[in-house]
């Protein structure tokens, strides 16, 4: 291909003379990202002919299994990098005539393109690249007009079905990958937090219905393969949608169909994958900030934060998030968000506030966090950082705010009697419940069971060891291999010979 000014107008007219030569269609698409080329292209007027191109009545032609018209825009899309490929470039006077001449005309784009739906939503793997290309481009339009100040024409781009084209490439795509990348997408073109309700009206027009927006949300949260960044695009999506304020409903039916649960079992599964990875930081920020949503426009608030406590341990996962947020001197404002909405509803009784305190609630509060509230004040006493000072005064009121005693709770926490549930503190599932009898999760866990049987099966076996505690067997918690503890108790100082030797005989 030649690179001359010349050689750029011939190819481009040859193009505009013969637009179903899809060979010379496809070599100008890719021709478009060369850096080196692209001052002789964009001089050729090469944007504007793939713009005709795309709104020619020969769009309704297909290129193997694709639409004609995907070529076309994937070439506008290498035009707007090549615009932007570096500030100086931006500036270029020609290069933001180009650009202004893509945004204006990108609404028309976007009410040929949603005539084809079929090829946008099918199940077939060119759906799949078509929703790719299309993505790539709704972003940079989007972003386009908001870099040049073009209000006029996102508005116009909305009218022009613009959120439409966006669901319809997030609802329908078939990999993380890609799922990931339009939910980025469709949270661009809705303006969250900030959508209207016609936003939302056509967003839920685009996926059917209601009910099918919230089943896929929910699905797409239980999917095993989401883990850090895709699951952080992901809800960063239900963010806004369960934030903005101009459609209730919506928040509400998130809540009657439990996608605020199944956003705690994707935070819990991506813990015990990536522990401290950097993406997890905003899973857990996003997270807290769906809970926290959710909560306060749900239609019984009180009863609904009492559910979470009850049936879905949000306690020992509020307990562990901050533990990390303490250990890595960080914070994490959602989480402490909903630590604040804990201790406003263990003592509001006002009338004209939606979250107030109940008798159910507060000793469901208590009987959850009984059995955290002591060993995850200890281990942030040894962290020695302004973030473990913040966390430890928080915690430490509201476990007095529901009704915990310092003597009591250490009492019950070194002895392991009346222990309730999982107390080992750095436990990554943080989700065991407080009665291990119905619990099979419970039942099962190592640490759990090691522990205390192992404490009673050492205090058995010798009279002179009746008065030794777990905290003090295990002053860190326990190590999580069962032969692991066996051998760190018979280092213990703590034990007399005669009885480590009937431990070592034992095991």
């Amino acid at each position: 291909m030649s690179r001359t000014s010349s050689g750029a107008l011939s190819l481009v007219a040859r193009l505009r003379q013969n637009p179903g030569d899809t060979s010379l269609l496809n070599s100008l698409t890719n021709l478009a990202s060369d850096p080196e080329s692209w001052s002789q292209l964009r001089n050729a007027e090469l944007s504007t002919l793939f713009v005709d191109l795309i709104s020619a009545p020969y769009t309704k032609e297909r290129t193997g299994n694709f639409p004609f018209w995907v070529l076309p825009l994937q070439g506008c899309f290498n035009c707007m990098v090549g615009i932007q490929r570096t500030p100086e470039a931006f500036r270029d006077q020609k290069n933001r005539e180009a650009m202004i001449e893509l945004l204006e005309r990108s609404p028309d784009i976007c009410l040929r393109i949603s005539e084809d739906k079929d090829d946008i939503c099918g199940s077939e793997e060119h759906s799949e690249s078509v929703r790719q290309s299309l993505t790539l481009w709704i972003q940079a339009i989007w972003n386009g007009a908001a870099m040049l100040g073009l209000t006029d024409v996102r508005n116009r781009l909305k009218i022009s079905r613009i959120i439409t084209l966006a669901t319809w490439c997030w609802f329908f795509a078939l990999t993380a990958g890609l799922r990931s990348k339009t939910a980025i997408a469709l949270s661009d073109v809705l303006d969250q937090p900030h959508s209207t309700r016609s936003d939302l009206d056509d967003l839920i027009s685009a996926c059917g219905s209601l009910q099918r927006l919230i089943n896929v949300v929910n699905d797409r949260l239980r999917n095993i393969e989401a883990i850090g960044e895709l699951l952080a695009n992901e809800i960063s999506l239900l963010v806004g949608l369960t934030g903005q304020t101009v459609c209730i409903d919506l928040v509400r039916q998130f809540t009657t169909m439990k996608t605020h649960w199944e956003v705690i079992n994707a935070i819990r599964r991506d813990l015990i994958q990536l522990h401290n990875n950097e993406e997890t930081w905003r899973v857990m920020e996003y997270s807290g900030m769906v809970i926290v949503n959710v909560i306060n426009e749900a239609k019984l608030p009180t009863e609904e934060l009492t559910e979470l406590i009850m049936d879905y341990s949000l306690v020992p996962l509020l307990g562990g998030i901050l533990l990390r947020c303490a250990q890595s001197s960080k914070e994490s404002a959602s989480w402490f968000s909903l630590l604040t909405l804990l201790k406003h509803t263990c003592t509001c009784t006002s009338k004209t506030c939606r979250v107030r305190t109940s008798p159910t609630y507060i000793s469901a509060l208590r009987s959850h966090l009984s059995w955290r509230w002591w060993p995850t004040l200890t281990k942030l006493h040894s962290i020695n950082n302004e973030a473990s000072s913040k966390v430890r005064g928080e915690w430490l009121i509201l476990g007095r705010m529901a009704g915990l005693k310092e003597e009591e709770e250490k009492q019950k926490y070194e002895t392991g009697e009346g222990m309730l549930g999982c107390w080992w503190v750095d436990c990554v599932k943080l989700v065991h419940p407080s009665d291990p009898s119905s619990n099979p999760e419970l039942r099962a866990s190592i640490v759990f069971r090691s522990s205390l049987d192992l404490l009673k099966f050492i205090k058995a076996i010798g009279r002179d060891i009746k008065n030794v505690s777990l905290g003090e067997l295990f002053p860190l918690g326990p190590p999580l291999n069962p032969l692991r503890q066996i051998r760190q108790i018979r280092q213990s100082q703590l034990l007399p010979a005669n009885s480590r030797e009937k431990l070592i005989h034992a095991s």
